[in-house]
């Protein structure tokens, strides 16, 4: 059994992708070095890993292993506006 590591980082993803070796099970979310001028609240939902993308991230990939409900990841969304 596995559980859902999830690393979000204002950064690369590359960085965290590294220890994907140790840690299969491991979702890594970051901006991939893209520059831009706005608020880091701003710039966290842009490119997907600000808290409410680490919840849907994490509940699909429980739903993907049979370990969340069906409906979980497609209600999270909707409510989230993601």
């Amino acid at each position: 059994m596995s559980d859902v590591v999830v690393a979000a980082s204002d950064n690369m993803r590359l960085v965290s992708d590294q220890i994907k070796t140790w840690v299969p099970q491991l979702i890594s979310l970051g901006t991939d070095g893209f520059g831009r001028s706005d608020t880091r609240e701003v710039l966290r939902d842009f490119f997907e890993v600000d808290s409410k993308h680490i919840v849907v991230s994490s509940l699909y990939t429980l739903y993907e292993d049979k370990k969340a409900v069906s409906y979980t990841h497609l209600t999270l969304p909707t409510i989230y506006s993601v």
